[in-house]
């Protein structure tokens, strides 16, 4: 039974692996649900309790695939449903750096389980909805997989705000921030959307 499977018993099968998961072309078998739940901060629990390996929310990372509104672990033989609150992922810092060759802004933003985005046309910032519908900041990781904004790196970013035209009226311009040659706005493009911060 899925829900039974061992944490310990699930790492070990995906250690394993030698070569980076090709996640996407995998076609397993559906075993259910897995009593693994990731909360709105991005804390992963099973069986109601906290995660607190690195390690293993690591490779459970690499391994999470959404289909349609669910989220799974897949393996080549098998993939298990998990219940993610809000979004998978959460930002855990954000540094301003610049492009050596081209001398362009990069707005770097480093998750909760290591990996690091660069905003850029690929991964770009966006607005995706709460579970109470509210459109908040978010940030495309991989696979269909968003990463949620941290409330301080989206202050962060409203410091660095400059209008998308330099010559345009103040308030009659959409306001963000540049990265990577792409503009990103910070307020939903539907002035009437729910926004709360």
């Amino acid at each position: 039974m899925a829900n039974t499977l061992s944490l310990q018993q699930l790492a070990e099968q995906l250690e394993q692996q030698t070569e980076a998961p090709a996640i996407n072309q995998w076609q397993p078998a559906d075993c259910g649900p897995l009593a693994m739940r990731i909360d709105h901060r991005g804390q992963w629990f099973y069986q109601g309790e906290p995660i607190r390996r690195e390690a293993l929310v690591k490779i459970f990372s690499d391994i999470l695939r959404k289909e349609g509104q669910h989220y799974y672990l897949v393996t080549p033989v098998e993939k298990f449903q998990i219940q993610v609150d809000d979004l998978p992922f959460i930002t855990q810092e954000l540094e301003v750096k610049q492009d050596p060759i081209t001398q362009q802004q990069l707005l770097v933003l480093t998750l909760n389980h290591g990996l690091s985005v660069t905003l850029s046309q690929a991964q770009p910032l966006i607005f995706a909805p709460n579970a109470e519908g509210d459109l908040l900041p978010a940030v495309y990781v991989q696979r269909q997989l968003l990463a949620r904004l941290h409330r301080n790196h989206y202050y962060q970013l409203a410091e660095l705000a400059e209008p998308a035209d330099s010559n345009a009226a103040q308030d009659s311009e959409q306001w963000g921030v540049w990265s990577s040659g792409q503009f990103f706005p910070l307020m939903p493009a539907d002035p009437s959307a729910n926004f709360n911060l």
